[in-house]
């Protein structure tokens, strides 16, 4: 039998920690409560675990199509998907349904995308694109508490991956950074509001950080990441060879790291 740690964030938002060490989450409204991401928990289903804090109608949105993060979509009939990631090579998308028939679901998924709201009766969450790491990554903004949910979009305090199949260009993923940052950067500030905290799609990630410590994800992070992109792009940073897998073949790993910043990409995906 599966075991999810269970980690109560405010009074209406729960995070979860599956075995796969896939963070998900579910925010409680009046009337219906979202759950973001499903983690990838094989032979077991997750809404019974998340029926032990909430008896609310759920809905699911998902930040990006990886298994880690869709893996249980079957258990919930209304999905919000960002449709660019249809995008993604074919062969790929099919490989992160682990053999599910997804297919007929994923076409009625509900498209969102930056500034798309989802109400929960008595509070709202606002979608915001960061595509990079998948070409319809978003994420989902807790405006009244400040809590931004990122999903795998600017990393969990450790590495991006953007050395995988369908992934934008390192110069593509700047663009989209600048565009995020512009966008959540004034309205997080808001001096009314509380301070931002963000939380990734893995958790456990503090372990897993090589040559930097683990960095809390916030907008500092954000920044370093847009110069680690610039600086790649304009071969300032060149980055050293990686064992990351990328599952295309004679295209390697490389590693770059700036400021609090860490990413992994492929040198000839850079523009």
């Amino acid at each position: 039998m599966a075991v999810w740690k269970h980690k109560q964030i405010s009074s209406t938002v729960h995070e979860f920690l599956d075995e796969g060490m896939a963070s998900f989450y579910v925010i409680c409204g009046e009337q219906t409560a979202l759950v973001i991401d499903t983690g990838i928990t094989e032979g077991e289903h997750i809404t019974p675990e998340i029926r032990k804090y909430t008896q609310l109608p759920l809905q699911l949105a998902v930040t990006h199509f990886h298994i880690d993060h869709m893996h249980h979509m079957d258990e919930f009939k209304t999905v919000y998907l960002n449709h660019k990631e249809f995008t993604m090579p074919h062969d790929f998308f099919v490989h992160h349904m682990a053999g599910k028939d997804l297919e007929e679901q994923v076409k009625n998924t509900i498209d969102i995308h930056t500034g798309s709201v989802i109400d929960l009766g008595g509070q709202t969450v606002e979608v915001i694109e960061c595509a990079g790491h998948t070409p319809g990554s978003v994420t989902f903004w807790d405006r009244e508490q400040n809590l931004l949910f990122t999903g795998d979009a600017v990393g969990s305090g450790v590495g991006v991956w953007m050395q995988l199949p369908g992934t934008l260009s390192v110069a593509d993923y700047e663009v989209s950074l600048k565009n995020f940052f512009a966008y959540i950067a004034p309205r997080a500030m808001d001096p009314s509001l509380p301070t931002l905290r963000c939380f990734g799609g893995h958790d456990h990630q503090p372990e897993e950080a090589r040559f930097l410590p683990y960095n809390p994800l916030n907008l500092g992070l954000v920044a370093d990441l847009i110069d680690l992109c610039d600086k790649v792009v304009k071969g300032e940073i060149v980055g050293d060879d990686w064992d990351a897998p990328t599952y295309i073949e004679g295209s390697p790993s490389s590693y770059a790291r700036w400021g609090r910043a860490e990413l992994i990409y492929r040198k000839d995906h850079i523009c």
